[in-house]
């Protein structure tokens, strides 16, 4: 797995963290795209 690959998927767990602790509203589908 590359690094590239590793950050992708933590900044996935992560986003996935922060809508179940701030709710849906926070961030959207399409924001976490943009990040992901």
């Amino acid at each position: 797995m590359s690094k590239e690959e590793r950050l992708r998927l933590v900044g996935r767990k992560f986003i996935e963290l922060a809508r179940l602790r701030y709710g849906e509203n926070t961030i959207t589908p399409q924001q976490s795209q943009d990040l992901g």
